[in-house]
């Protein structure tokens, strides 16, 4: 057998196949990006509510009011640069979410319409490019968790020596942590993402139950909040007023980057009302809390300690570490069970399964939404998340730094499916890889979305490279990259609007359903999808 043989039987061998429903899978189309099946669409209001506390009550969000307050900020205008980013996450998400409501369509589906067929290959990647990073960082987090529910179960765990170097940026039951938290973590990315709100209805439970008793402790221990922790800096106004910017640009930088692809979810709507509480209300208000709540337990911490612990597993490591008595281990069992949790839910709703949805679209004959979560939990724990939270400075460094490829990408979306194309898409042809496509443009490249991409990010990049590096720059260059988030959201909405205005997109006002008489997995449930059609055009484009 010759080698061209092997390699053609073994890229047989793990090429996806559809034994259940038999839908088409080629270059261009595989199950999980073609419009979601109408049995399959099971999300309710309830599971978006769950989808979005689960995804905003966790040890990042807690941790922002203090890292906001670490560089200068007060405690009431940190809370208050919490909600307005929130707020700004919700606007997005709706925006964005519209065509999975609309057409029951993903991220990538989005990325072929704006940046062309080949063009989308890029902008997924780069999108996963920070899922990468922000799973291993939830990943390492939920390491801590598993160490505090250790820990408090055996002592031994508890007085485990640290056999590491200083320079790995990580102890050995840290390490032991993350790894049986991989465990747990990895057979849920198994499951298929419409089979998961069940899942986050579970853990939403468990995560309200834990940052309110996590509340409720410091009130009593401490008998109220005591002096709310101070700002670490002082600053002028004007300096203040961009570190108060600054702040929202990080909520931002790390909650639209699930709010930019919430078509992901949303297209799994029972109803088209059905994620919009969950949008609108429960995840701006639950952020903002979860915030909130860190800031009040940290002072309170601060005025108990001594110290400022501004990581929630962090502070119930050090309340093991100086009382280990059996109330404290059962509090922080149950507070770390509830972490973990929480950890859980989080990497699934806005990193793993999600990334590893749009991964499916680069090679979807042989990339599932399963290998794709796989793949991304895999690259997330190897590149030593540890190495990036080790100081708030650093934790908002890097965040913020997010925004500054994502923000022109969310203005660029928002112009194209609502100004320029009117929510038109014709939908079979994204599934067709050549010229007859109208998203093929210039050889599977949209010109127009890059060149305003890479207009607008070069703005910032002065700033994030001195901020990284620790130098100093041209104060316009650093004011510039504190407010990144808006030169990229406003920019690319600006410049892709005018551009196209300039030089019309062809067929941009098209519209074509998907044909779901050809798709296999659809006869017999024609009526079905009518019903849901019909439903959709009645409360509107």
């Amino acid at each position: 057998m010759s080698v061209q043989q092997i390699v053609h039987q073994v890229l047989d061998k793990i090429r996806i196949h559809d034994d259940i429903d038999g839908r088409p899978i080629n270059r261009w189309t595989n199950p999980d990006i073609l419009p979601v099946l109408p049995k399959n669409r099971t999300f309710t209001t309830k599971a978006y509510v769950s989808y979005w506390i689960s995804g905003a009550v966790c040890a990042s969000f807690w941790s922002m009011g203090s890292s906001a307050i670490a560089n200068g900020l007060t405690a009431g205008q940190a809370i208050g640069a919490m909600l307005v980013g929130g707020v700004i996450s919700a606007i997005i998400a709706w925006l964005c979410g519209k065509p999975g409501i609309k057409y029951h369509l993903g991220f990538p589906m989005m990325s072929r319409v704006t940046f062309g067929m080949f063009g989308s290959y890029f902008i997924v990647v780069l999108k996963c490019f920070t899922n990468f990073l922000y799973c291993g960082i939830q990943t390492y987090w939920g390491g801590l968790a598993v160490h505090v529910i250790l820990a408090a179960i055996f002592p031994s765990f508890h007085r485990m020596k640290n056999t590491l170097p200083a320079s790995a940026n990580i102890t050995t039951a840290d390490l032991t942590g993350t790894i049986i938290y991989m465990c747990c973590f990895v057979p849920l990315l198994l499951i298929k993402p419409y089979k998961l709100h069940k899942f986050f209805m579970f853990s939403f439970f468990g995560v309200i139950a834990t940052i309110l008793g996590m509340f409720i402790w410091a009130m009593a221990a401490n008998h109220g909040a005591g002096d709310l922790v101070a700002p670490a800096k002082k600053l002028s106004t004007g300096d203040r007023a961009f570190v108060f910017i600054q702040a929202i640009c990080t909520v931002c930088g790390s909650f639209t980057g699930s709010s930019i692809r919430h078509s992901d979810w949303s297209r799994y709507a029972k109803t088209p009302k059905s994620p919009l509480l969950g949008i609108w209300l429960a995840g701006p208000l639950a952020l903002t809390l979860t915030a909130m709540f860190g800031v009040f337990v940290t002072s309170a911490a601060r005025a108990m300690y001594g110290q400022i612990l501004w990581q929630p597993l962090s502070l119930l490591l050090y309340i093991q570490k100086t009382s280990y008595t059996p109330g404290v281990r059962a509090g922080t069992f149950f507070a770390g069970l509830g972490w973990f949790l929480s950890q859980l839910a989080v990497n699934i709703s806005l990193n793993s399964v999600a990334a590893g949805m749009d991964l499916t679209s680069v090679l979807p004959a042989y990339l599932s939404a399963k290998r794709g979560g796989l793949l991304l939990a895999f690259v997330g724990f190897v590149c030593c998340p540890w190495n990036f939270v080790n100081s708030p400075g650093t934790f908002v460094t890097v965040l913020s730094s997010f925004g500054l490829f994502v923000s022109p990408l969310i203005g660029i979306y928002v112009a194209d499916f609502w100004v320029v194309r009117k929510c038109n898409w014709r939908v079979p042809d994204l599934y067709i890889g050549d010229n007859r496509s109208v998203y093929w443009y210039t050889g599977g490249w949209h010109w127009r979305g890059f060149v305003c991409w890479l207009g607008i990010i070069w703005l910032s990049l002065p700033g994030f490279v001195t901020a990284v590096r620790g130098t100093k720059i041209a104060l316009a260059w650093t004011r510039i990259f504190q407010i990144t988030f808006f030169v990229g959201l406003f920019g690319g909405f600006i410049t892709y609007t005018a551009l196209c205005f300039i030089s019309p997109v062809p067929h941009a006002g098209e519209h074509e359903d998907y044909d779901w008489a050809s798709d296999p997995a659809s006869l017999g449930s024609s009526e079905k999808e009518s019903d849901v059609e019909v439903r959709e055009k009645d409360v509107g484009a």
